[in-house]
């Protein structure tokens, strides 16, 4: 049986604010739980203290850039097994070098200037068996 959005706790993690609290409104409209990160160290310290059901992280990010997060994530044991997608500026032709790096950490991707809510509702559904009908 498919989950309500209600019960899916989401994280996003973006340096630039107008981005994330742009997911985060579409998200939270549509039923979710969703909390905002705008530096990865804080974004990484609130993973390990809450549990969410999936990680919404920017690629490009200053500092901590979203593979290193990510490799971050996967190596906390309260952290290895929920689901990241990545959400970047960079399309499939100019990812080059983080196409390698993203292997086994990423489930998904999706380019900020193409997606829309429907890509991200789709993943949700495929990732977590979210009730995508519930959550229009």
């Amino acid at each position: 049986m498919a989950r309500e959005p209600s019960s899916i706790h989401l994280l996003i993690v973006d340096d630039n604010p107008a981005v994330g609290l742009l997911w985060q409104r579409l998200l939270q409209k549509r039923g979710f739980h969703v909390e905002l990160g705008q530096r990865p160290e804080a974004g990484l310290h609130r993973a390990l203290e809450q549990p969410f059901d999936l990680i919404l992280l920017d690629l490009l990010m200053p500092g901590i850039n979203g593979i290193e997060m990510a490799q971050r994530l996967k190596a906390e044991p309260k952290t290895a097994h929920i689901p990241v997608v990545f959400l970047s500026a960079l399309d499939q032709v100019d990812l080059g070098e983080f196409r390698e790096q993203m292997k086994g950490l990423a489930s998904g991707y999706l380019v900020k200037s193409h997606s829309c809510v429907g890509d991200l509702m789709r993943l949700l559904s495929r990732l977590l068996d979210v009730d995508a009908t519930r959550a229009a």
